[in-house]
């Protein structure tokens, strides 16, 4: 019995952790989309920098991504 309780509260865990990367990775893809035509850059370009900002503010993403911009107007993009 103890078991079967462990291992329900274990799907539990991953099943919510799941949901919480889908929506996080939408979410990030969606402000990507945004910065990218605010700054003319390809798509996907943006998305690394956006997903990997823990609290996505936007903010900061424009700050980011404004150093990361070289003279051609092009992002340096990692």
């Amino acid at each position: 019995m103890n078991k079967k309780i462990i291992l329900g509260i274990l799907m539990l865990f991953l099943i919510v952790g799941s949901v919480c990367t889908l929506a996080r990775t939408e979410e990030a893809k969606t402000i990507a989309e945004q910065l990218e035509k605010e700054y003319n850059f390809k798509e996907g370009d943006v998305f690394n920098i956006v997903y990997g900002n823990p609290d996505l503010n936007i903010n900061d993403l424009r700050k980011e991504i404004k150093s990361r911009k070289t003279s051609h107007g092009q992002g340096c993009i990692l």
